[in-house]
């Protein structure tokens, strides 16, 4: 068992599982993330349109993904830069009450981007959402 780390340690190995979810099946120490980093500039808005709803936009317009990943002997780089994919969308309240709300989010977002293992897609996620209100 390797030791915990809060995050902010440089550590000389991350080694992750392959989940197949598919079949359920998990494979140990599949990813062995040699090194990386991350660093995004997000715009976000959102605008309430009545006391229960609100619409938003959010839009990554610098991105910057920089991975080095090792899978069983093979070791592969992953350099993605640029504009990410807008997305817009509508938050509705159905139940709400003292420090509790209850709400239903219907972003539209379009994926643009293709690569190897992933292919152009149209995707839209409708979600319920539960929370505390602070």
């Amino acid at each position: 068992m390797s030791t915990r780390l809060e995050g902010t340690e440089p550590t000389d190995s991350v080694i992750r599982p392959k989940v197949l979810l598919e079949t359920g099946q998990i494979i140990p120490g599949y990813h062995d993330d040699r090194e990386g980093t991350e660093s995004f500039l997000q715009l976000d808005a959102a605008w309430g349109v009545a006391s229960a709803t609100t619409v938003f936009a959010s839009w990554p317009v610098l991105t910057h993904k920089y991975y080095v990943i090792g899978h069983g002997g093979v070791q592969t780089t992953y350099n993605v830069r640029g504009v990410g994919d807008p997305v817009v969308g509508a938050r509705q309240a159905f139940f709400r009450g003292p420090g509790r709300a209850s709400a239903f989010s219907c972003p539209s977002a379009r994926t643009t981007g293709s690569t190897s293992s992933t292919r152009r897609s149209s995707t839209r996620r409708c979600s319920p959402e539960r929370g505390r209100a602070t």
